[in-house]
């Protein structure tokens, strides 16, 4: 019988990785535009989040899958191949839809840390920190991302 709880956290981790290269890829297409240190900060954040889990796995002794993490990663570069209206060129398009895929990815986020925290002890994570993290940078990018939707469509 598949363990659920190793699933869900390989789901999550396999998340944050794809999510990992778009906040990456989005930055360097990015650097000197407002979103560049928000971008920034993201990408550290999610980084340690995947080691978080990564720690949970390890905790309560399931295994990690390198085939999710695998997946997860060629899904987000092969994402980057038509993501507006010009296949090989960024636009103000581009960075509209890799802050709304960041966005999605944000709600995981918030959901996971929901989950883990129904863990209680047995986790030994600090879901609350997390939660406000992952609330706060929702909240930054979903202006930012009205402010590129403005200027994408206008």
């Amino acid at each position: 019988m598949p363990h659920h709880l190793e699933t869900y956290l390989n789901d999550h981790l396999a998340a944050l990785t794809a999510a990992v290269e778009l906040a990456r890829g989005c930055h360097g297409s990015n650097p000197d535009e407002p979103l560049g240190p928000l971008l920034e900060h993201l990408e550290s954040a999610l980084e340690e989040e995947r080691a978080t889990i990564r720690i949970l796995l390890s905790r309560l002794q399931l295994h990690e899958s390198a085939t999710k993490q695998g997946a997860a990663w060629l899904a987000e570069k092969l994402g980057r191949l038509k993501r507006n209206d010009s296949l090989l060129e960024y636009s103000s398009l581009s960075r509209v839809v890799e802050l709304e895929g960041l966005l999605l990815a944000g709600q995981g986020r918030l959901l996971l840390w929901q989950a883990v925290a129904g863990l209680g002890s047995r986790s030994g994570v600090e879901c609350e920190a997390l939660l406000e993290r992952a609330q706060e940078q929702q909240r930054q990018l979903e202006q930012l991302w009205r402010q590129a939707l403005e200027r994408a469509l206008v």
